[in-house]
């Protein structure tokens, strides 16, 4: 490995300034190096070369070998991401076989694997980055052990969490079929099904959004992509990443004045950061969103800037869907 570029031990700003590109990768979906760069000029020679270095020695980002290199002494988790590695061909990680990937957010990549150990498959959460984000740790953590004591067939399984060479996982119900993204975009197009039946897809969620509710969960970043819809028609709930244990988080688990979630479907205490303040509302209002647009096929607040859109949200003034789409039962 080469020596850090900045100094040994993260003793600089630079440290932070990664934590924070990796975390708006998680919540935003997108790196934001630019963005950064631009907020922090006086940084930003330094994180370009700081990420650079990472997504050399493989802590970020795809592992990059050269062709023909040898795999003697790599961990799993470099083998799988070497572009040498046969497209197909199941890798080992762990107890596991992994052999597709299945979706991949800005500090997280999820595999379709094969528990050796029990002859099924998973879905197999693995964090990227981990070293360098104790935020995102934590909160990778937390979604395991929230996740784990819901018990409802309309939020996704945990069967399995650890730390394997150094790489965080969590190994999930594979849940088959499609988001619920996928079917709102489908109606868009005319292809997708009725309004009705998606009132009553939505109506399950809340059900299942109110079992974890019960348990002291509440998920905080409800949106159609983090609902699953299978060949079977059943919503099933993913992704308890941002999830908060109502008895049990205390102020250190995200930074004071952090904004975690999706803006479009934000609840307004989210974008103002009190988090202390928020409760299973927070849910009911991104499923509000979320039922909004199935209806209308449009966002209830839209704006061609995220300060705007923030703006929107807070002000609060909901249009009324049947101005959207007069086809919408009263």
């Amino acid at each position: 490995m080469k020596p850090h570029p900045e100094g040994p031990g993260g003793a600089d700003p630079v440290d932070d300034l990664v934590a924070r590109c990796l975390e708006r990768a998680e919540v935003e979906g997108e790196f934001a190096l630019d963005s950064l760069c631009d907020e922090h000029p006086q940084h930003a020679d330094a994180l370009r070369r700081r990420i650079a270095w990472l997504r050399e020695v493989g802590m970020i980002g795809a592992f990059e070998a050269e062709p023909g290199a040898s795999t003697e002494g790599a961990s799993s988790f470099e083998l799988l991401h070497r572009e040498d590695s046969p497209g197909e061909a199941a890798r080992p990680f762990g107890p596991y076989r992994i052999s597709s990937l299945l979706g991949r957010g800005g500090q997280a990549e999820v595999y379709l694997a094969e528990d050796t150990r029990l002859g099924r498959n998973v879905a197999l959460k693995l964090l990227r980055g981990a070293v360098l984000s104790n935020d995102a740790q934590r909160r990778f953590r937390r979604e395991a052990e929230l996740a784990s004591r819901l018990d409802h067939p309309g939020i996704c399984a945990v069967y399995d969490a650890g730390v394997h060479e150094g790489v965080p996982f969590i190994a999930m119900r594979h849940v088959k079929g499609e988001s619920l993204a996928i079917t709102i975009a489908a109606a868009r197009s005319g292809k997708g099904q009725g309004r009705v039946s998606f009132v009553r897809l939505v109506a399950r969620v809340a059900r299942a959004l109110h079992a974890a509710h019960e348990a002291g969960v509440v998920h905080r970043d409800i949106k159609p992509g983090n609902i699953m819809v299978t060949p079977e028609g059943d919503p099933v709930v993913l992704d308890f990443g941002l999830a908060r244990d109502l008895e049990e988080d205390g102020p250190t688990l995200t930074r004071t004045g952090a904004v975690f979630g999706t803006p479009a479907y934000m609840s307004p205490e989210q974008i103002t950061a009190g988090h202390e303040q928020l409760d299973s509302r927070t849910d009911v209002w991104s499923l509000g969103v979320t039922l909004y647009e199935g209806l209308t096929h449009t966002l209830p607040f839209e704006a061609p800037t995220r300060d705007g859109l923030y703006r929107a949200i807070l002000d609060g003034t909901l249009p009324d869907p049947r101005r959207r789409d007069r086809t919408v039962p009263a």
